[in-house]
């Protein structure tokens, strides 16, 4: 039994070594049992490092089993990796089986049983599963692979609101520079989607995260900007605009959305190939947690890591088609109190949404709600909440909603039980 942290300091590779090891005890066992258990809490980054594990298994040969669950197994009789929960209370007669259990350093995981590991993380749960596959020689971690740890950056990671990026994970994007296999391209602009690559116009129009309210359709935002007196700009990529052009499409965008929105600089895009597109770690993100809400099934994001090179793109027009009808939702919304419990912050969009969660940043991009609030979904008497935005306003609050019996918890959602007056 063995309890560590990965944390940006000198013991880091001592601990990977460790780590390294126990990984491929893991490997060896799932080899002999025929399956390797991947469990995830329902939180977006704990969900990205699962589909990280499950992809790397099934490229090296090794058979997985891919679950979301609030609650961890209640016992530990094939080879498990958990990644996400905040608690764990395995007693020895429990776990007869490897387990390594990963999550955030902050929690209380308690003691681990004999032949269990239990990682405590300064950064995301994607960056400590590739070191940990890396470290255990068991090779299968390709460039894509690495790049598709990325978005659990943005998901999960220690990214300040100016993009720095720090942690385990700074680390990682450091070592994989260095290694020249991706290359980072940074930019001091809008953060807008594929800045780089697309006229400011298509990279508005399919900007989720803040909300521009420029038009939900390239030519929307061509007119608007034609009428301001900024045509100039529509056709340029965002990482060309001049300071001046800047100041005055934030000025607009102000003027129309009564809010504040910042530029500063941020990675904007990664190379994975000489020549290759930029991809948009941020954005990406974004892709994947629209994939898993709008679908429903969390299966769903595994596609993007079986076969980055198709199903990324498909998660990426997939963003991009649902962005007009997302934005001119999400800009007609008007947040309000809704029945639950007295402890609980519910709030109603009054417009119909798919992703919770995406709508659940975008509004507190432009500080439109505030941190606490839990966005509802109306469904008949009912109120439905999505356990990863809940887990985004307090990690452990999806499973005390449960544990309080406050709310049911169903295939996806959970159903809120309490219905006292706001």
């Amino acid at each position: 039994m063995l309890s560590l942290n990965l944390e940006a300091n000198e013991k880091l590779d001592r601990h990977l070594e460790v780590l390294g090891k126990g990984f491929a005890g893991i490997v060896e066992e799932g080899v002999k049992e025929g399956i390797v258990r991947v469990w995830a809490y329902p939180h977006p980054g704990a969900i990205v490092a699962a589909s990280l594990a499950f992809a790397h298994l099934y490229s090296i040969g090794v058979f997985a089993a891919f679950r979301v669950s609030l609650r961890p197994p209640p016992i530990v009789e094939v080879p498990t990796i958990l990644f996400g929960y905040p608690t764990l209370n395995y007693k020895s007669s429990d776990v007869t089986s490897k387990l390594i259990a990963v999550t955030h350093e902050e929690f209380n995981r308690g003691h681990p049983p004999p032949g269990a590991f239990y990682v405590g993380v300064d950064g995301s749960l994607a960056s400590a599963y590739i070191m940990m596959a890396e470290a255990s020689g068991l090779g299968g971690i390709s460039t894509s692979l690495q790049a598709l740890a990325l978005p659990g950056i943005y998901l999960d990671g220690k990214v300040s609101r100016s993009g720095r990026i720090g942690g385990i994970d700074r680390v990682l994007v450091e070592r994989l520079s260095q290694k020249g296999e991706v290359h980072f391209k940074i930019v001091t602009t809008l953060k807008v989607y594929k800045p780089h690559t697309r006229p400011f116009c298509e990279s508005a129009s399919a900007t989720l995260i803040p909300p521009l309210d420029l038009g939900s359709t390239y030519q929307e935002c061509l007119d608007l900007l034609s009428s301001a007196g900024l045509r100039r700009v529509a056709e340029k990529p965002a990482s060309s605009l001049e300071s001046n052009e800047i100041d005055e499409i934030l000025e607009l965008i102000a003027e129309r959305l009564g809010a504040e929105i910042e530029a500063g600089e941020y990675v904007a895009g990664v190379l994975v190939a000489e020549g290759a597109s930029p991809q948009d770690p941020r954005e990406a993100a974004h892709a994947l947690v629209n994939a898993v809400e709008s679908s429903q099934n969390y299966a769903s994001i595994l596609a993007a890591y079986l076969a980055p090179e198709t199903e990324y793109t498909a998660l990426e027009r997939l963003l991009e088609d649902s962005a007009p009808a997302f934005l001119e939702k999400l800009l007609s919304a008007k947040p309000s109190r809704a029945r639950g419990p007295g402890w609980l912050r519910v709030y109603t969009l009054g417009v119909s949404i798919e992703s919770p969660t995406l709508s659940y940043l975008a509004l507190r991009s432009i500080n439109a709600i505030d941190k606490d609030v839990v966005i509802g979904v109306p469904k008949g008497d009912s109120i439905l909440i999505s356990p990863l935005q809940a887990s985004l306003v307090d990690y452990t609050l999806p499973r005390r909603l449960i544990e309080s019996r406050a709310a049911l918890e169903e295939e996806f959602w959970l159903r809120l039980t309490v219905e006292e007056p706001p």
